[in-house]
């Protein structure tokens, strides 16, 4: 719990920039522990940006393939949100995106494996996944439901990094 709390704090500074920041690559690896000063620590901001996308499906074909070409580059497949991984879906991309990761990341604490792990693109396109029954009964419902959240196929449905 600490760990999230830690990193949604670190987002949620991000994401109350003017104009706000995606980070656009948090996963487990970006997340590093301080024994020092029992803290942990966001990493890695050379994927970092200000851009986001109201509605990417209106883009044009060029500006589309800039986009596709910028997502493959600056995120990790298994962590992108599925406005990231089918751009025509036409849903915002934001800083929502980075709360998707910031679910996967919750997911892969409370289940001991990743929510996308070996799991197509279209598993993420459609925001499948399977909590284990046993994994869930180890953490507080809430918890759960926090994850469940953060994870929502829709962007707009996700909370923010503060609630």
């Amino acid at each position: 719990v600490k760990a999230m709390k830690d990193l949604m704090s670190a987002v949620n500074i991000l994401h109350t920039q003017s104009p706000p920041i995606q980070h656009r690559d948090l996963k487990v690896e970006n997340v590093l522990y301080n024994t020092a000063s029992d803290l942990y620590t966001l990493c890695d901001f050379g994927s970092a940006t200000t851009r986001e996308y109201p509605n990417p499906s209106s883009l044009s074909k060029a500006q589309m393939a800039t986009l596709e070409e910028d997502i493959q580059r600056y995120t990790t497949l298994m962590y992108r949100s599925p406005e990231m991984v089918d751009l025509y879906t036409g849903l915002p991309i934001t800083t929502k995106s980075d709360i998707w990761m910031c679910g996967c990341i919750l997911f892969t604490l409370i289940c001991y494996r990743h929510p996308f792990q070996d799991q197509s693109v279209l598993a993420i396109s459609n925001a499948r996944y399977e909590v284990d029954p046993e994994a869930a009964e180890r953490h507080p419902r809430p918890l759960t439901q926090l994850c469940e959240w953060m994870l929502s196929r829709d962007p707009t449905r996700r909370p923010t990094a503060q609630q």
